[in-house]
C-alpha cells in the first residue's frame, strides 16, 4: 500500500502486510508524481470493519467470484473519503465497487 508521506506530499510511504508481523513500513523516500494540493486521506480515520466488509463483498457484487487481483484505493476527490475496490478476473472481467468508508453509498461498475 502506498500513501503520501506526512509532511512531504510529493513522496510516498509504502507499506506491506505480512500475516505474521502485521503492517510494516518498507520505504518512505520514494518520489511521487502528484500534485501537492491533492487531498490526502488519514487512514486512521477509516474504520477497518466496514472497509473489510466492502472488500469481502466486492467480488460477488461485481460478478468476479474468484478474482486474480483485488486492488483497494482510498481517495478524496472533494466530497470526503471514498473506498474503491477493483476486482480483476483471469478472464479479463473487471468490476469496481465504490463506497464510503462506513460501507454505505455503494456503486457497482462492471466491464466485460
Amino acid at each position: 500500500m502506498q500513501t503520501a508521506d506526512p509532511g512531504r506530499p510529493t513522496h510516498t510511504r509504502t507499506y506491506v502486510w505480512n500475516s505474521d508481523d502485521g503492517l510494516g513500513v518498507v520505504t518512505t523516500d520514494r518520489a511521487l508524481a502528484r500534485d501537492p494540493a491533492q487531498r490526502t486521506v488519514d487512514l486512521d480515520d477509516l474504520a477497518p470493519g466496514p472497509v473489510a466488509e466492502v472488500v469481502a463483498r466486492a467480488p460477488g457484487a461485481v460478478g468476479v467470484p474468484a478474482p486474480e487481483t483485488i486492488r483497494l484505493v482510498v481517495t478524496d476527490l472533494g466530497s470526503g473519503p471514498t473506498v474503491v475496490v477493483t476486482c480483476i478476473g483471469r478472464d479479463g472481467r473487471v468490476g469496481e465497487v465504490e463506497a464510503r468508508p462506513d460501507g454505505g453509498g455503494v456503486v457497482v461498475g462492471i466491464r466485460p
